[in-house]
């Protein structure tokens, strides 16, 4: 199986497959040529780094998206995206193929992303010397060292 997520946008060729990609760019109004250089994984890490929403009504003619994945021709670049989307985030494709494509990577692409780590709050011990560190600065700057 080939791995589609991680190979450049520009390297392949299927012209279905660059049209979904077109379309992907049009839902997060985004300009195709940001991301002719980069992977498939790194347009999804986008998406969920800055919050962008997937719309399918931003698409004035979607041709791959709006199609139900059973009807996608077996073998293609479409379909083995779908597939690897599905595998990574642990569903069957049997459970997915009555779903739209858009739909299928609307549930899936955040299983590609790494997640967001959430900053670690500081102990107490740390809130402390931090406190002391900026009063021992603090005093420095006035003029008084002791």
């Amino acid at each position: 199986m080939t791995n589609y997520l991680e190979r450049k946008i520009s390297e392949i060729d299927d012209d279905d497959f660059q049209i979904l990609v077109a379309e992907l760019c049009e839902c997060a109004d985004w300009f195709e040529d940001e991301f002719e250089n980069k992977t498939l994984a790194n347009l999804f890490t986008t998406l969920v780094t800055e919050d962008k929403k997937l719309n399918l009504n931003k698409v004035l003619f979607s041709r791959i998206l709006a199609m139900k994945v059973k009807d996608l021709a077996f073998d293609s670049v479409v379909e083995g995206v779908c597939c690897e989307l599905a595998s990574r985030k642990g569903k069957a494709m049997d459970d997915l193929a009555g779903k739209l494509v858009f739909t299928l990577i609307k549930q899936c692409y955040k299983a590609v992303c790494p997640q967001k780590l959430r900053p670690k709050r500081p102990t107490q011990l740390q809130k402390k010397h931090q406190l002391k560190t900026a009063l021992i600065l603090r005093r420095r700057s006035n003029g008084a060292y002791f």
